[in-house]
């Protein structure tokens, strides 16, 4: 699941899945704002954002075991909130870890 600023919370679209069963392995989020915590059936969660400007560190919710890693992209001067969803570095990884979750890694 990936997820573009701003537009709804993670909260809002993932933990509705679990009354279905449904597990999330991988969710990617890039610059979110006021995000709620990340929910129990997702497995692993990306976060790019920036911490001087735009964006916020994501934290785990009630019943989180999966792997977290926010990434701050602050030091990279190419990318912005305008852009970030189109950093040719930042799509690579998104790419390597959906890779990932295809081959059951």
């Amino acid at each position: 699941m990936l997820r573009r600023p701003v537009e709804t919370t993670v909260k809002t679209e993932v933990s509705a899945l679990p009354s279905y069963g449904s597990q999330v392995a991988l969710l990617v989020t890039l610059a979110p704002y006021r995000q709620d915590p990340v929910p129990a059936n997702v497995m692993r969660a990306i976060n790019y954002y920036q911490s001087a400007g735009w964006g916020a560190p994501l934290t785990a919710g009630p019943g989180f075991r999966g792997k977290l890693s926010n990434v701050d992209v602050a030091e990279d001067s190419t990318v912005s909130h305008i852009n970030i969803d189109k950093s040719a570095r930042i799509q690579a990884e998104i790419a390597r870890e959906i890779g990932a979750v295809a081959k059951g890694k």
